[in-house]
């Protein structure tokens, strides 16, 4: 007599969300948009030159294609990516905590729960200190913003774009 083994509730629901992400992977028909067409970045800094021992802010700009949206910083959904930005090692510069929009909360038609997203043009700003002690000189400040934009019937894979922002470095009289 051969045993079988039930189907657990875990073995399906894995199922499912394989399928599911094959599903938006993959779409069905038609040409689906290119992801970096959907989510256009730019970086700029508050000042082109800074003195030595000073702050200056940091805004990035993403301006999300009409009927798509991204994931906010803190997703409703354990399985839903972030969208983060982070700063590359800078010798010479301490940044500061990221402060990020606040995220609409909106019910799409694949999902029971509310969602925290990005929509529209967004800014994300961070500050920047110039060490006491850093020379004079060019440097730049780059990072990468990633994100994961979707519409109401499906999601692209994640998508990292790096940024440079330069700056001048003056000493402090």
């Amino acid at each position: 007599m051969a045993v079988t083994k039930p189907i657990t509730r875990f073995t399906l629901f894995g199922g499912v969300v394989v399928l599911l992400l094959c599903l938006s992977v993959f779409p069905s028909s038609g040409q689906a948009p290119k992801n970096k067409d959907l989510v256009h970045v730019e970086a700029y800094a508050s000042h082109k030159r800074v003195n030595s021992g000073k702050s200056f802010h940091i805004i990035i700009t993403a301006n999300i294609k009409q009927g798509f949206h991204i994931n906010s910083h803190k997703p409703l959904d354990e399985f839903l990516l972030p969208t983060v930005l982070r700063f590359n090692e800078t010798k010479g510069i301490a940044f500061g905590s990221v402060c990020y929009p606040k995220p609409k909360q909106v019910l799409f038609p694949f999902s029971p729960n509310h969602l925290s997203v990005y929509d529209g043009k967004i800014s994300i700003f961070a500050e920047g200190k110039v060490s006491r002690n850093i020379s004079s000189g060019d440097i730049n400040v780059s990072g990468i913003f990633t994100y994961q934009a979707c519409n109401d019937q499906m999601c692209f894979m994640p998508e990292s774009v790096g940024f440079d922002i330069p700056l001048k470095i003056v000493k402090a009289d």
